[in-house]
């Protein structure tokens, strides 16, 4: 009887003790015994942990919401400054009411009508949609050199890496500028580096640059080529660069009809194929050429080196891809605009016909040099689609980081399109406003596409 009353007691003592040594589910107590290990929880609006020096439960009180793990961006359970459905990346907001957050250290902030979360070491609110990022003490490594990942330039120290490429926060994304000689890293986001000799617009002196950017497949009639329609938006838009697809003309050469849809100063580069692209511009072009596209055969990626004002130049490339096959076009064309732009460091836009039925491959596939996250140009009453049934997004404008943080709002006579335009003349008033475009010219016969503009300006 002895043994078996002696075995219980074993039991329980070792019952007793395991119960004791298990702290890893936090009690809501503080002071109470914990394990370190044992991940912080939200409870009542506060956030309770264990104080890893005193190994006891502790908890903070949030001023806005306790958010658990599995919302958080960092997946670790943290005080906001604000309620938790403001904090929902990609939101609709107002920038002159929204508060502006901090978690931890990521930034909630409204960016083009939309909330964005940046990461942000010492996060502060300071103000109405207003935080404030304190210079994060961390090498150049890992995710701080990861082109395209969220940053504020607050927090980013800027930094050299040994191919020589340099990194820096552009736009809330860490932006690489591959050709930098020299370079040094001052801190606070700011590198100093030199460019190769031979890069660089030829007019250096201080000025603005006004860029209007325009994507047109808009051809019309039985021959896929521009007639009235198309050559009528050319006319009223005046863009600086179009990139042009279906380049062809029946009534005469495609040098008369540059001249005739955009102005005998125009410079143009056609490249190959029956439908080919082209890029027309009121700027010299130093260097053209085309890749071959790795899906189409009656068409190429058509590019063209564009000498701008000032210190750096513009790599414009014009775009035809695939119905069907359209995302596997995408990697391998941002590798030769990588290769190409390793030379100079120049100002990237693409843009034209991509024949995607929704946003998802383009974000997916092109965002490393791209600012794919919208908002996109729409018509006067807001609708974005570009294809003739106004219901897919065929065709784009997409801008590099670097280039993409002097986008303006596009003004055109009394309108004003925060995001830029797409061009339906169906729904466009009043069209005095971009002369000689008729009404129905969007709803001519076989019309293509409705074309895509976007304004940049820049100082130099």
């Amino acid at each position: 009887m002895k043994r078996y009353i002696h075995v219980l007691f074993a039991l329980l003592l070792i019952f007793a003790v395991s119960c004791d040594d298990d702290k890893t589910n936090l009690s809501f107590q503080r002071g109470a015994p914990c394990s370190v290990d044992a991940p912080a929880t939200c409870h009542e609006g506060n956030r309770w942990f264990c104080n890893p020096e005193t190994q006891t439960v502790d908890s903070e009180t949030c001023t806005g919401d306790c958010i658990s793990a599995s919302n958080a961006p960092d997946s670790t359970t943290q005080c906001s400054t604000c309620p938790a459905n403001l904090i929902i990346s990609g939101i609709s907001c107002d920038e002159d009411t929204y508060p502006g957050c901090c978690l931890n250290e990521t930034a909630a902030t409204c960016v083009n009508g939309a909330v964005m979360l940046i990461d942000c070491y010492g996060c502060e609110v300071a103000a109405a949609n207003t935080t404030t990022c304190k210079t994060r003490p961390i090498a150049c490594e890992g995710d701080a050199i990861i082109a395209g990942k969220s940053c504020t330039a607050e927090s980013y120290p800027g930094c050299c890496l040994p191919d020589g490429s340099a990194l820096t926060c552009i736009n809330y994304k860490i932006t690489r500028q591959d050709s930098c000689i020299n370079c040094q890293a001052t801190g606070n986001n700011q590198v100093n580096c030199d460019l190769p000799d031979h890069c660089g617009g030829t007019n250096r002196d201080h000025g603005t640059v006004n860029l209007r950017i325009m994507a047109a497949n808009t051809t019309s009639g039985s021959q896929q080529s521009y007639q009235g329609p198309g050559i009528r938006m050319f006319q009223g838009i005046k863009p600086d660069v179009a990139l042009v697809q279906e380049f062809r003309y029946e009534e005469g050469s495609i040098r008369d009809l540059v001249d005739l849809a955009f102005g005998e100063e125009y410079n143009y580069h056609r490249g190959e194929g029956r439908i080919a692209n082209g890029i027309v511009t009121r700027y010299p072009i130093i260097e053209y050429g085309e890749w071959e596209s790795n899906e189409m055969h009656d068409r190429g990626w058509t590019w063209a080196v564009i000498d701008l004002p000032g210190p750096r130049d513009l790599l414009a490339v014009s775009l035809h891809l695939s119905t069907k096959k359209n995302s596997s076009e995408m990697g391998p064309l941002l590798k030769k605009i990588n290769e190409k732009r390793k030379t100079c460091n120049d100002y990237v836009v693409i843009g034209g016909d991509f024949n995607t039925k929704n946003r998802d491959v383009v974000k997916s596939k092109l965002s490393s040099l791209f600012d794919t996250s919208g908002p996109y140009p729409a018509d006067q009453n807001g609708r974005d689609g570009t294809n003739r049934s106004r219901k897919k997004p065929y065709d784009w404008v997409l801008a590099s980081y670097d280039l993409e943080t002097f986008e303006k709002p596009l003004v055109i006579g009394s309108n004003t399109f925060s995001n830029g335009l797409v061009l339906d003349s169906t729904v466009y008033t009043p069209l005095s406003d971009i002369a000689p475009v008729e009404e129905h010219d969007s709803n001519a016969s076989n019309m293509q596409h409705m074309p895509v503009i976007r304004e940049f300006v820049f100082t130099y």
